[in-house]
């Protein structure tokens, strides 16, 4: 009896070190799912070579890596002008030149929808293929100033202060100057052809780019997109900051609010969907 028992220990024993010694399962590996032609409409991908374009961009290795779960129009100016995927991320310079040619591969085959007072979705990447307009927008004119800002984070810094002037006292002509008249704003609008292709991502989206670009070019003197007739405001640029609240295309994302001094919420459409 006892003679069997320390047998039946004993291959318990070796039971559990053969299990102890088996290797471990190793987890599947990750496999982004993210697609960096995700905010093509679905009416472009019908399209065949709109289609092919998508496929072959997300199929890209480098692309894959520079986008592993972010999609290039919810990515921060960090990811896509230096590749940093995250906090505390490494830099990835080879990142900002994929972009522009998948971007440009992307907007010489597939539909984009360019909205004249704001941005469309699909417009990125129209308006990231635009090689000069993305090295403007990621450049940091004025480091020192500006906390070593890209100029795409300057314009939006900009505009956030002119939305500022809705209410109060119309701020004096130079106080406009000095916000107005950047650098990041003078190199970057004179680069980009209309209003809704500046490359940007939906967080530095700007609720007023019409009025915006306009009170730019009325103030500074900077060469400045040329806007759409037809959407031109009818009263001045300032106080049209205040005002601006095109109709919004169908499936519109929910627009900024604005909180006023006064503790309201105010919601400004700038159409940007």
């Amino acid at each position: 009896m006892n003679r069997r028992l320390l047998t039946l220990l004993a291959l318990a024993l070796v039971a559990i070190s053969c299990a102890s010694a088996a290797p471990m399962p190793q987890d599947e590996p990750i496999v982004p799912t993210n697609s960096f032609s995700k905010s093509l409409s679905e009416e472009a991908l019908k399209d065949p070579a709109c289609a092919e374009a998508a496929k072959q961009v997300d199929a890209d290795p480098v692309i894959k890596r520079c986008y592993p779960d972010t999609i290039l129009f919810f990515s921060t100016p960090d990811h896509v002008c230096r590749g940093v995927t995250g906090p505390g991320a490494p830099e990835q310079p080879e990142c900002f030149e994929a972009t522009v040619n998948a971007a440009d591969k992307l907007a010489k085959v597939c539909k984009q929808d360019v909205q004249p007072r704001g941005f469309g979705q699909s417009a990125v990447y129209k308006a990231w293929s635009n090689r000069q307009a993305a090295t403007v927008a990621c450049s940091r004119p004025e480091p020192d100033t500006h906390h070593n800002s890209t100029a795409l984070e300057q314009v939006y810094q900009s505009h956030m202060e002119t939305m500022n002037w809705a209410w109060g006292d119309k701020p004096s002509l130079e106080e406009q100057k000095k916000v107005l008249c950047t650098e990041a704003n003078k190199q970057y609008w004179a680069v980009v052809p209309q209003i809704g292709l500046q490359p940007t991502v939906y967080y530095m989206v700007l609720a007023a780019p019409v009025e915006f670009v306009k009170s730019i070019g009325e103030v500074c003197g900077f060469k400045v997109p040329t806007t759409e007739p037809a959407v031109a405001p009818t009263t001045t640029p300032l106080s049209a900051l205040a005002n601006a609240n095109p109709t919004p295309a169908p499936g519109a994302f929910e627009p900024p609010v604005v909180v006023s001094a006064a503790g309201t919420e105010d919601h400004f459409n700038g159409g940007f969907f």
